[in-house]
């Protein structure tokens, strides 16, 4: 099996439950191995533990806002000490969020506005790692 062939790694930091279980279910329909984290600290460990296991993850989507826990941009931004060149998408209901016209500047690709249909979580994260700078 060559790199191609092998289902691209997901991690998906989320910390409503129900969306969290729901797109990691839609994640896994489309083929990616999915791993999952309700906040900032629990993406990170997850991250670097598998990181050291030699099992990379190829994207990150991370929830902007995290009730009671780190949240996407702290969590990027540990995540980059870690591999500056990982796949990020944000996840958000906050329209206004000055992260979302500054995405680079913040550490990630593309964006995913809650609440998003299969179609359009697929195709952002496809955009994504075809745009895959590593």
């Amino acid at each position: 099996m060559t790199d191609m062939d092998k289902a691209k790694r997901i991690l998906l930091m989320e910390d409503d439950r129900h969306l969290r279980e729901v797109t990691e279910l839609m994640l896994k329909k489309a083929g990616y191995d999915v791993a999952t984290a309700s906040d900032g600290a629990e993406a990170i460990e997850i991250f670097e533990i598998e990181k050291d296991a030699g099992r990379p993850f190829d994207i990150v989507i991370l929830g902007l806002i995290v009730s009671g826990g780190m949240g996407g941009i702290e969590t990027i931004g540990k995540i980059r000490a870690v591999d500056p060149d990982i796949n990020a998408i944000v996840s958000t209901t906050h329209a206004g969020n000055p992260v979302l016209s500054r995405l680079r500047e913040y550490g990630f690709q593309a964006v995913l506005r809650k609440p998003y249909e299969m179609n359009e979580l697929t195709e952002t994260v496809r955009q994504t790692l075809t745009h895959d700078t590593r």
